[in-house]
């Protein structure tokens, strides 16, 4: 196997940490990407290398090989900043989502699998689909994506 990364880039990873609790949070600069901040840490190349993200590059030390464009970091804990390389696993884009719907943290989940059921039977009942979306805050085209069994996102982990 060999090193992904050097051993200043590691150095610095570890240097620039604090515990909290299980996780092992990145102190140093941070890129903000869909309002949530991420490590940022720099290759060897000074300041003209490009920004590495700190929880990659802990993750590729630990798998001991680079991650592809169509990989992610995945956080077992929910920490975008932390870089504890047991909470950090191998995924795809869609294995994040999926992920983030299945824990209900995901932007454009808001309704759970029971809220989902629930429209069901009211609609089948004959309720109006824009009497139903208008309780549950959501858009009608939702309702009858649900009701013709067109949307997937519902969680099974209501909020």
């Amino acid at each position: 196997m060999f090193a992904i990364h050097s051993a200043g880039v590691l150095n610095r990873l570890f240097v620039k940490t604090a515990w909290s609790g299980d996780c092992l949070l990145w102190i140093g600069a941070k890129r903000y990407f869909k309002n949530h901040a991420y490590g940022a840490i720099r290759g060897d190349g000074g300041r003209c290398s490009r920004l590495l993200v700190a929880s990659r590059v802990a993750l590729e030390a630990k798998i001991g090989r680079a991650l592809s464009e169509h990989e992610v970091a995945m956080h077992s804990c929910d920490n975008p900043l932390c870089v504890n390389p047991e909470h950090l696993s191998v995924g795809s884009y869609r294995d994040n989502t999926q992920d983030m719907i299945r824990k209900g943290r995901h932007p454009h989940c808001t309704l759970s699998a029971d809220d989902a059921d629930e429209i069901r039977r009211r609609c089948v009942l004959g309720e109006k689909q824009v009497d139903v979306a208008k309780s549950y805050k959501v858009h009608q085209s939702t309702v009858n994506k649900i009701v013709r069994g067109k949307r997937q996102k519902e969680t099974r982990n209501p909020k």
